[in-house]
């Protein structure tokens, strides 16, 4: 835990004050020093805003938002080719994330445009997340999935789709299944570095395994 830098602050995206920034660099620290850590990512998709900040600090690759896979799906897709962002709230994430978009190196507006926004906020079940209560998977799952299935509907030119809250995984496989496209979130950002430092059992040497 980084004091100071609350969920409100990460939102707002302003450049960290001395007493959060001494907080920040205490909790890189912190896990640095840990043993078997071999990368560092974070709770919430707003601290794209302090990625840079983080990397400042840390020796150890850090990956703190799932937004920054939207660079890779910006070039593995066609230009014409677009994608859903599913967030836990659509007009507290739509003012800054073209902001988020370029710390994540998708700068062309044109790139940009081709993410859509799409706030789950109204679904029932998941207003349990503003109020900060555990979250009931199984009632809110068909909700996540028929928004988002709706989305695609009416773009058919929606490709993948980007869990931008850390609240949403839980939610991936059901629309993987449901849509039939590829559904990235802070899981696959963190499997995707951990698969770098892991040794591959069927060519025969096996590394010692660092901790996920």
């Amino acid at each position: 835990m980084a004091k100071g830098l609350t969920f409100k602050a990460a939102q707002a995206g302003a450049p960290l004050t001395a007493a959060q920034k001494a907080e920040f660099d205490a909790a890189i620290t912190r896990l640095e020093a840990t043993d078997g850590v071999v990368g560092i990512t974070g709770d919430c998709g707003f601290l794209m805003n302090y990625q840079h900040e983080a990397r400042r600090q840390a020796t150890l690759p850090c990956f703190v938002s799932a937004v920054m896979q939207c660079h890779i799906l910006s070039c593995a897709y066609a230009v014409d080719e677009e994608f859903l962002v599913l967030t836990a709230n659509g007009a507290t994430l739509r003012p800054s994330f073209d902001k988020m978009l370029s710390l994540a190196h998708v700068t062309d507006p044109a790139r940009q445009a081709r993410f859509h926004v799409l706030g789950c906020e109204t679904v029932d079940g998941f207003d349990a997340v503003a109020k900060g209560e555990k979250v009931d998977v199984a009632r809110v799952t068909p909700g996540i999935v028929a928004l988002a299935k709706a989305a695609v509907a009416a773009n058919p030119r929606i490709r993948a789709v980007l869990l931008e809250c850390t609240e949403l995984p839980p939610y991936a496989d059901s629309l993987r299944c449901e849509l039939k496209l590829p559904v990235l979130d802070a899981i696959t950002l963190v499997d995707f570095f951990h698969s770098a430092v892991t040794d591959y059992p069927v060519f025969g040497l096996t590394l010692p395994q660092p901790s996920p």
